[in-house]
């Protein structure tokens, strides 16, 4: 008889199910994803596991993001601008930017790569209000 225990973490993505026969099963319903593993971890989206066959299974949950601020200050040159470096590098260049700021400006991007991109503010006037940005893998989820 399997029994479920709800995960105690603040990133819950699933509900993990003890059994005889596979000692974890993670599941995610809501995305069609069941997989029986010894032990997973996740993060980015990702979960990684060993199966119960010894095989290494990487999924990724849902459309892969990331968003960061940039302070005013931190913007250089003319015009100013600031390089975006990601902890962690996209697959490809197939993501979506969306800039945004405090202060009125017509951001833009530019030198998109795997692993950044550089806002561009199309302004030569130093600010000190931040800069927020965003990206999200192209795909379906």
């Amino acid at each position: 008889m399997d029994s479920w225990i709800s995960t105690a973490t603040t990133t819950t993505f699933g509900r993990v199910r003890l059994s005889d026969t596979n000692p974890i099963v993670v599941s995610v319903a809501n995305l069609g994803y069941r997989k029986a593993i010894t032990g997973f971890t996740y993060g980015s989206n990702v979960l990684t596991g060993s199966s119960v066959d010894g095989t290494l299974t990487t999924t990724t949950i849902g459309l892969s993001t990331k968003a960061g601020s940039v302070a005013g200050a931190s913007f250089a040159g003319n015009p100013k601008k600031a390089t975006i470096t990601f902890t962690t590098a996209y697959p490809n260049t197939n993501y979506s930017i969306s800039i945004t700021g405090a202060v009125a400006r017509t951001f833009t991007y530019e030198s998109k790569t795997t692993t950044g991109f550089v806002i561009n503010t199309n302004a030569n006037a130093a600010f000190t209000e931040n800069v927020d940005w965003s990206t999200i893998a192209h795909g379906e989820s």
